[in-house]
């Protein structure tokens, strides 16, 4: 993506929250954090999961935002 780093989290979300309501877990009843918490999403939700973490991580490490984004180089 090539948008700011609060951008970028918030359309990550965005795509998670969108992929966990697909998936049958949440269709057979439970919520978004239950689905993702017990491992029952798919591979694409627990993918954009791990990026959507990492992003955050990322936006909230000073040396980051002084050097660069690293998952770029």
């Amino acid at each position: 993506l090539d948008l700011k780093t609060g951008e970028e989290i918030i359309a990550i979300l965005e795509s998670l929250v969108r992929c966990v309501r697909q998936s049958d877990c949440f269709k057979h009843g439970r919520s978004v954090s239950d689905c993702l918490g017990a491992g029952q999403a798919e591979a694409e939700c627990s993918a954009l999961r791990i990026r959507w973490l990492e992003c955050r991580r990322r936006a909230a490490d000073a040396r980051s935002r002084i050097q660069g984004n690293k998952l770029d180089k």
